[in-house]
């Protein structure tokens, strides 16, 4: 049965339209749409001229609305889903933690709970943090927002971390011990070079890539480019793939400056400067102040030499899974090039936990705010929030693998 919900999207979609236009793009009768039609007159989200219903575009609420099921609709998600108080109440709970359990969900009946966090988990924008406990990790979305302003809701300061750092290094200890006993029984080159793909497709989306996975996919394994894109989202999918492939090419070799300014060469082919930065200066959005042009240099040395350091020797699951967050922070934060620093600080962060024997880790582009709130977007260095990130990060892929 179709929902006002429907009928408003319908409307949204037409502009303006008579009842039987809307019926029809809403899949309903003419008398039912009637119906919906005037529940959102009352609700101030519609109003009519005549025969004519239109958005009341004025009402605030209509763009967030109009916003949340845009998302829906190219994510494949039922956005009615979205648009009630009890998933309001499970987000606001949800996104004012660090990392939440069921029990936190007080006041909601646990079905429903469930229902919602399965749904969301499966979606990516929840990521299970750990079984035993089970621990939830919301993603920083932009969705959410607007569904808590929908509902009058605001999201809580972030509560501090849990002591639960321990569980989550032995949920990883666990999956890397798993990926090391099972990978030589693995037939992986097909999967590998999925993953690649897909590495590719998600390191150009958090740059701004507007290509689907399956357009990228496309392009690069079958050469078909699709219609409609410019010319630079093409470029920047197919430079992260090469990037990749060369930094797995050299992947025993000694990480060194000459090393990074090739990765970076490779990676921003065709799309800006790729040489060194020659003055002080900040990428579109970025709130830190990076290293003087003169430092730059010194404190990459330094940089690649501390990392050789740490890999030349045998070290704990923590540790590695700690330093890689140190190499992508300090990378950053050095920001040698005027553009296309965080595709090389995330090929420097794989480098370090490929060298360690993790597996390539994807960021996936759902959980983009959240990351580039902790990187590019984040006024202090802080390097421990981007360390539980980072974790969830690599404990969702490696759950992936293992599953696969």
């Amino acid at each position: 049965m179709a929902t006002k919900w429907d009928c408003l999207f319908a409307l949204v979609g037409l502009k303006e339209a008579s009842l039987g236009p809307i019926a029809h793009g809403a899949g309903t009768s003419p008398s039912s749409a009637r119906q919906r039609l005037l529940t959102l007159v009352d609700d101030g989200l519609v109003y009519q001229e005549g025969s004519a219903y239109k958005p009341e575009w004025d009402n605030a609420a209509v763009g967030r609305i109009s916003n949340i099921m845009s998302f829906c609709k190219e994510k494949g998600i039922d956005y009615n889903l979205f648009l009630t108080l009890e998933f309001a109440k499970i987000v606001r709970i949800g996104a004012s933690a660090e990392r939440v359990s069921l029990a936190d969900f007080q006041g909601i009946s646990y079905a429903t709970v469930h229902k919602y966090i399965e749904y969301l988990v499966r979606m990516e924008l929840v990521l299970v943090v750990s079984k035993k406990p089970l621990l939830l990790k919301f993603a920083h979305h932009a969705v959410f927002d607007e569904v808590l302003e929908l509902f009058g809701m605001k999201r809580e300061r972030r509560r501090g971390a849990r002591p639960a750092d321990a569980q989550i290094y032995r949920e990883i200890e666990y999956l890397f011990e798993h990926y090391a006993k099972t990978r030589k029984d693995m037939n992986l080159s097909m999967a590998e070079k999925n993953r690649k793909v897909e590495y590719a497709w998600a390191s150009a989306q958090l740059s701004g890539s507007q290509l689907t996975f399956d357009e990228a996919k496309e392009l690069v394994l079958r050469d078909i480019v699709p219609q409609g894109k410019k010319m630079g989202e093409l470029s920047m999918v197919v430079n992260c793939l090469i990037s990749l492939e060369y930094m797995l090419k050299y992947i025993e070799e000694p990480l060194s400056p000459g090393l990074v300014l090739e990765l970076h060469r490779i990676s921003s082919f065709g799309l800006g400067s790729e040489s060194f930065r020659s003055a002080q200066g900040a990428s579109e959005g970025q709130l830190f102040r990076a290293a003087a042009p003169q430092e730059i240099v010194p404190k990459l040395e330094r940089l690649c030499q501390d990392a050789n350091e740490f890999l030349s020797g045998k070290r704990s699951v923590q540790e590695i899974v700690e330093f890689s967050t140190f190499v992508h922070s300090e990378f950053q934060h050095i920001m040698p090039f005027t553009d296309g620093n965080a595709r090389v600080a995330r090929l420097l962060w794989n480098y370090i936990l490929i060298r360690s024997e993790f597996p390539l880790i994807i960021i996936h582009p759902n959980n983009r705010e959240e990351y580039l709130s902790l990187t590019k977007l984040a006024r202090e260095r802080e390097d421990e929030k981007l360390n539980l990130f980072f974790s969830s990060t690599i404990i969702d892929n490696m759950r992936r693998i293992e599953k696969a």
